[in-house]
């Protein structure tokens, strides 16, 4: 939930080229403005930031960094369990003690690394996308339904066989097959049907 916004920090003037240590005007200025605009970021203050944060808002609005902790935590042990893992077997797979691993299943009492996820990740056999999505889905797209269509996309993209994946990519790339703008060229079949490409 958004906690509190407030337009640009004065930190965000341009600075004069003559200003100590030589700064020309606008150039990290400009690039945090233009950030700001480009991404739809907001600021907010979050009880664990000691400064303002400037985040996107999500669809239900904008989640603290603990509410995405426990958004987390939620995901993974429905995910743990849904896979048939007890609590005890992943510990050991991932070289934690029980209540190490615990921590991460019970809310903000411990955060989640990238390698740790990684591990996860070749563990339990799911992507860190999904996780991402179901903490963030706004990353995904600009509407709920755009976001659970780009996700089913790129579920289906992961199911693709590596030859389908070159020929998909083979037009703008140097793959030895070169297909003249405009030809159509045939890339082959899937499960879901045959496909073509320009």
């Amino acid at each position: 939930m958004i906690l509190w916004r407030r337009p640009a920090p004065k930190c965000c003037k341009s600075v004069d080229s003559n200003a100590e240590g030589g700064i020309k005007r606008g150039k990290s200025v400009t690039d945090a403005i233009s950030v700001m605009s480009a991404r739809g970021l907001v600021e907010i203050t979050d009880p664990e930031f000691d400064r303002p944060v400037f985040r996107q808002p999500g669809f239900d609005g904008t989640l603290t960094a603990k509410e995405m902790d426990e958004k987390i935590s939620a995901w993974l042990k429905k995910t743990r369990e849904a896979k048939g893992i007890s609590r005890a077997d992943l510990a050991h797979l991932l070289g934690l003690s029980v209540s190490v691993y615990g921590r991460y299943e019970r809310g903000s009492e411990a955060r989640l690394s990238i390698p740790r996820l990684i591990h996860l990740c070749e563990i339990m056999g799911f992507m860190p996308l999904d996780v991402i999505f179901d903490t963030a889905p706004h990353l995904c797209g600009k509407t709920p339904e755009e976001a659970e269509d780009r996700l089913t996309l790129m579920k289906l993209v992961e199911e693709l066989p590596q030859d389908t994946m070159r020929d998909l990519i083979g037009p703008g790339r140097d793959d030895g097959c070169p297909s003249p703008p405009g030809q159509i060229r045939t890339c082959g079949t899937t499960a879901y049907g045959s496909y073509r490409m320009l």
